[in-house]
């Protein structure tokens, strides 16, 4: 997002000297990780923009938010800014006092998942412009880009890109019985590695506490 482009990889490869023909595809918001899409020609990043205005490709994410929600699997449809805006959800697990969702979606507004999250009164956890924070939150938002499947627009080639979601926010129950401990668990760090085509997925910091996976294509 533009509040966080001074840090952002493109901003860190510049001062580097090495992204003099690094485009940037997409955004996610601040404080939001994983898999990223950045373009090393102006032809790739056009027809993979391409992509994203008729949202040609699969988006999930994990989403963690607080209560619980009316169905296993739901959507929401709700324009956004006057625009149509479809998310599907589907709960991963339970817990006491939020729940852990997997979110698919159908277009790509602003802030989409969680403006539709806080219209089902169930705001993202940590999110302070959507919802409020509370003590035993993480310390940054519980939001995580966990898959980007796609065409190559060039080659034709079927690609697809995974940044596995922190291990600990999903398997541990010790949020239950000590919601604090989510505070210095949600810092640690997690790289996810993968390739695929002319593609290169490498695990980077966004910013301390958070995982982000950079997919360069060309």
């Amino acid at each position: 997002t533009p509040e966080g482009d001074s840090g952002n990889l493109q901003a860190l490869l510049a001062r580097g000297g090495a992204a003099s023909s690094i485009f940037v595809v997409h955004r996610l918001d601040l404080q939001t990780s994983g898999v990223m899409l950045y373009a090393k020609t102006e032809a790739a990043n056009l027809a993979l923009s391409e992509l994203f205005r008729r949202h040609d490709l699969t988006r999930r994410y994990d989403a963690f938010a607080a209560g619980q929600p009316r169905d296993e699997a739901f959507s929401v449809r709700l324009s956004l800014s006057g625009k149509a805006a479809t998310t599907h959800f589907r709960r991963v697990a339970q817990y006491e006092r939020f729940c852990h969702l997997e979110a698919t979606l159908e277009t790509g507004r602003t802030h989409q998942i969680r403006r539709h999250l806080l219209s089902e009164g169930m705001p993202v956890l940590a999110d302070a412009e959507y919802g409020r924070r509370e003590p035993w939150h993480p310390t940054r938002l519980g939001l995580h880009a966990k898959h980007l499947a796609f065409v190559h627009p060039l080659s034709g080639a079927p690609l697809a890109f995974d940044a596995s979601t922190i291990a600990w926010f999903v398997t541990s129950t010790r949020l239950i019985a000590s919601p604090s401990a989510c505070l210095a668990a949600w810092s640690s760090k997690a790289t996810a590695l993968s390739s695929g085509g002319n593609a290169i997925l490498r695990g980077a910091s966004r910013q301390a506490g958070m995982s982000t996976s950079m997919t360069a294509m060309e």
